[in-house]
């Protein structure tokens, strides 16, 4: 098993090295979508051997990729997918799914 090696990083996601990535990021807010977060949402990043893992506990999203940044937009975009497929079925959703919807609207807003 290999143990990712784990810093605190405070710059740019474009330039991350692997030597720069922490655990758990806040993010500010989502780029390129029409949604911002209410609060601020910690993101896990996992490497191992074959690249990047973005996942966020809370609400069940995550992406993978070879390359760190790659994965954060796709990351991105499975959250606002999950979000927006949740809310515009929100009227038939079980209530486990309604509960992660609220979990969703926890988090995101329209700006």
């Amino acid at each position: 098993m290999i143990t990712p090696q784990c810093t605190v990083f405070s710059g740019s996601t474009d330039t991350v090295e692997a030597s720069e990535l922490q655990t758990f990021l806040s993010l500010p807010d989502i780029p390129t979508r029409h949604y911002c977060l209410k609060r601020p949402m910690n993101i896990l990043i996992e490497r191992d051997e074959c690249g990047f893992t973005v996942s966020q506990p809370d609400t069940d999203a995550f992406s993978y990729d070879v390359d760190l940044t790659k994965a954060l937009d796709l990351f991105y975009s499975a959250l606002i997918d999950q979000y927006e497929f949740l809310k515009a079925n929100r009227q038939n959703l079980s209530s486990s799914l309604q509960h992660d919807l609220e979990t969703f609207e926890s988090f995101i807003e329209s700006c």
